[in-house]
């Protein structure tokens, strides 16, 4: 880790996980730190794009500042594409999604959403595909023409590749964006029975922003 790159970026990928628990403004302070390293190291354009502000970015979009947010991510992604870098994309990428959804942009963000579902099974790195899943039916919902049988779907779909993977959290998103649906279509048993087996499988992190949120719909539910 003596290399200043190698520090810079091991720092950025170590506090990705603080963006989905609802801790953003750590994480903008944590990208100044880097910014700081690749000043005084002269790690350049790339550094800076590609680390400092594709997480900053990032951080904005999950604050819902997605204005200043996605420019950010989208220079940090090309940067990031540059050098043929193919680790990691689905979730750089998703952040874009994030971004563009938050201003509306819907029919463009649902051609970059499948790209990520592709690139996560032409590559291998499926990390991200249960998520990608998830969007992508929010995504329909907010479509001109909500399509609410594709999309429940697609929320059972990322259920069922987040319990594939052991990836709880993305599978408490997924039921979470599912039991809204079901709930919506008057569904509400349905929807729990969706929901509470997965909240309860979390003894611990209950409150982080997820675990809260899922709580709280949860309660509305019963």
């Amino acid at each position: 880790m003596g290399y200043p790159f190698n520090r810079a970026f091991a720092m950025t990928a170590g506090i990705t996980s603080l963006l989905y628990m609802g801790e953003s403004e750590t994480v903008l302070k944590f990208a100044e730190e880097v910014e700081q390293i690749v000043e005084e190291e002269a790690l350049g354009p790339f550094a800076q794009n590609s680390l400092v502000n594709q997480w900053r970015g990032a951080a904005y979009i999950f604050l819902g500042k997605h204005e200043n947010g996605l420019p950010l991510a989208k220079l940090g992604n090309d940067y990031w594409n540059m050098t043929g870098g193919r680790i990691c994309n689905a979730m750089m990428r998703s952040w874009i999604v994030l971004g563009m959804q938050g201003l509306g942009q819907i029919g463009d963000v649902k051609l970059l959403n499948d790209s990520n579902i592709l690139h996560c099974c032409e590559t291998g790195d499926r990390y991200m595909e249960p998520e990608c899943i998830r969007i992508q039916g929010e995504l329909t919902l907010l479509s001109d023409k909500p399509d609410i049988v594709f999309a429940e779907r697609l929320f059972r779909e990322a259920i069922a590749i987040s319990k594939e993977h052991g990836a709880n959290s993305w599978e408490l998103r997924a039921a979470m964006s599912l039991g809204r649906l079901l709930f919506s279509q008057d569904q509400r048993m349905e929807a729990i029975s969706c929901l509470e087996p997965v909240l309860n499988q979390f003894s611990e992190g209950l409150n982080t922003i997820d675990l809260q949120q899922a709580a709280k719909l949860l309660a509305r539910l019963s």
